[in-house]
């Protein structure tokens, strides 16, 4: 007998009381507990391969899969037939309580991906972000039986519009081909969240499923560890030890076990998330980090690194007017709604103002992620779509760069992408710490970008540096990084680290120069340990003592490292720093300055004591 929809029984998935009515869909959330409902009730259906038994594709006939099983196949063997005497919502259907249901999360996707790989990603950020599990997801919130009533002419006012305002913010689950990018309603979910001016913003987070058989892992596959079985968090989804999902969901059945071995063997891989702004992972700084120099913003551009090229590159050529749909007027409605059209039913045009500056910061979003490993694979391409998404993203304000034992980066990349440096920015950080191939024309070229008209050198109020151990710098790029620091006189913090550098007097001076156009600088941080000096090992300490004293106005906090440095003789820094009157905080930390004397700690004390 060849089965049909409908011919399940559905029971097991209602709860006592036959579920309830929520009349406001943007209150539809379903719950992480409720999406692996759905997977047992398909898993009891299959065979011990993992066939669905008498569930078959639409078009082909073929029998479904539970790896492969997609949305557009559940939603006509599950969702529908199952709701389709109470003619409510899945969500409707399986909850007991309203309260319950609110969502935290908006979920913007593509039916088409394995529903499997769709659960698994929102089980890692559940976890990763640390709040309730419960989502606004579109085929289990919207009633499939009056879809009319939850998409309106106007997209703002439409389910979609209304979830994503009771919110948090968006996750963005990506299939391997980065088929999101593409559908006009995830064009218009992601153009919500660019555009919106609420406070706080909402959150856009990127994830996606890389399985260990596509070949994109990166990491972590073969570790039985870290493969993806289920599993169980606290009720409220914070920070806590892993446990195993299916203990008493659903009574514990045997079929739960046996779905638990299936996944370890046969749905092998891992979830990458490219987060907005710090997971709370990043901000756990171990002891093991601190030994690494690891901050919030390293560990993140470490995690982000391993997410799949092909996927990241997807994003860089992301164009909202390009996407599809299926209902034709959809498209029309949504473009005319970005543009800000007053006609919805119009003509959309074909380029608009409104389209570039989603599509950019999109782009951007992706292009920070992938272009650490864009460096590492040698992708000369790639690695120009990225620089150029950069250069046009005019929604950041921060920017953080993690290239740290990189030995691919080169000094033209470095002055291209500080060329491509927005002009927004307040806040930049550039961690290259050992990176062998870094020259002075990287330094060269972010001199320039600092003394480019109408750059970020009018508004940067942070800058943090980080060139430790690149043995290829010297004092000229030092020289030319001293006169693009001269043109920042909106910034309050700067931090450069020049350790283990060859740099010579002629450098250190030169970016001493610098400091001279530095008028509100606040917070100055110097780490010169073990500098090597090649053109003047003994040289004098007095002009780079003056140079600091050139921001007596408001330099609050000096923190100056010298440790195992020759030329390091503290004669003259004691003036510069006399004239320091709004310091609060110094520290100088010159052990083991073999070149250091009496005479030199006798011009310190002076200058201390003024």
């Amino acid at each position: 007998k060849m089965a049909k929809p409908g011919d399940d029984c559905y029971d097991e998935l209602i709860p006592a009381c036959g579920g309830i009515e929520i009349s406001d869909v943007a209150n539809r959330g379903i719950s992480l507990e409720q999406l692996l409902d759905v997977l047992l009730f398909v898993w009891r259906r299959c065979n011990r391969s993992g066939v669905i038994n008498f569930w078959r594709h639409a078009q082909t006939n073929e029998s479904l899969t539970f790896k492969t099983i997609n949305l557009y196949e559940l939603n006509r063997w599950l969702i529908v037939p199952a709701t389709a005497k109470q003619r409510c919502s899945y969500v409707e259907l399986v909850s007991s309580h309203e309260r319950k249901q609110r969502p935290e999360w908006f979920v913007s996707h593509w039916w088409g991906e394995p529903v499997v790989h769709f659960v698994f990603c929102l089980q890692e950020f559940a976890y990763q972000r640390g709040h309730r599990a419960v989502f606004w997801v579109c085929a289990y919130c919207n009633n499939q039986h009056e879809l009319t009533g939850d998409i309106t002419l106007d997209p703002s006012c439409s389910s979609f519009g209304r979830a994503f305002r009771r919110t948090r913010g968006v996750l963005v689950v990506l299939d391997k081909c980065a088929t999101p990018f593409r559908r006009t309603w995830c064009a218009f979910e992601l153009a919500m969240v660019i555009r919106s001016e609420r406070k706080p913003r909402p959150i856009l987070d990127i994830a996606i499923f890389v399985a260990e058989d596509d070949g994109g892992n990166d990491q972590g596959a073969n570790d039985p560890d870290t493969s993806p079985t289920l599993v169980q968090y606290p009720e409220a989804c914070g920070f806590g030890q892993k446990r195993e999902m299916f203990d008493g969901t659903l009574g514990g059945t045997r079929s739960a076990d046996e779905l638990q071995s299936f996944l370890r063997v046969e749905a092998r891989g891992d979830v990458r998330i490219i987060s907005d702004g710090f997971l709370p992972e990043d901000e756990i700084i171990s002891e093991v980090d601190k030994l690494f120099g690891h901050t919030p913003a390293k560990k993140k551009a470490l995690r982000e690194r391993f997410f799949p090229v092909r996927a990241a590159a997807a994003g860089l050529s992301v164009a909202i007017e390009q996407a599809e749909a299926s209902v034709p007027e959809d498209k029309q409605h949504i473009l005319n709604f970005i543009t800000g059209s007053s006609d919805l039913n119009a003509v959309y045009p074909l380029a608009h103002p409104a389209y570039d500056s989603v599509n950019a910061a999109l782009r951007a979003r992706f292009a920070m992620a992938m272009l650490r490993k864009v460096v590492e694979e040698g992708l000369v391409e790639q690695w120009r779509q990225a620089t150029a998404a950069i250069s046009k993203d005019s929604k950041s304000l921060m920017l953080d760069f993690g290239f740290d034992h990189c030995s691919a980066l080169t000094g033209e990349m470095l002055a291209n992408l500080a060329e491509s440096l927005p002009p927004q920015l307040v806040g930049l950080s550039l961690h290259c710490q050992l990176c062998s191939s870094l020259d002075n024309e990287g330094l060269a070229g972010l001199g320039r970008s600092l003394m480019r008209p109408g750059g970020a050198s009018q508004v940067l109020r942070v800058l943090e540096l980080d060139f430790r151990g690149c043995s290829l710098l010297g004092s000229e790029g030092m020289c030319c990084l001293g006169l693009g620091l001269k043109q920042l006189s909106s910034l309050l913090e700067l931090k450069i680290s020049f350790e283990d550098l060859p740099c010579g007097m002629d450098g250190l001076v030169g970016i001493a120069d610098g400091f001279s156009g530095l008028a509100n600088v606040q917070h100055l941080n110097l780490n010169l340990h073990h500098c090597d000096s090649r053109d003047s090992p003994f040289g004098t300490f007095s002009e780079f003592g003056a140079k600091l004293g050139t921001m007596r106005r408001t330099l609050r906090v000096l923190n100056l490292g010298c440790s195992g440095c020759e030329w390091a003789t503290f004669i003259g820094l004691g003036r510069g720093l006399a004239r320091l009157r709004r310091l609060h905080l110094l520290t100088l930390a010159f052990a083991q300055c073999t070149n250091l004397k009496d005479v030199g700690l006798c011009s310190l004390a002076e200058g201390l004591g003024k």
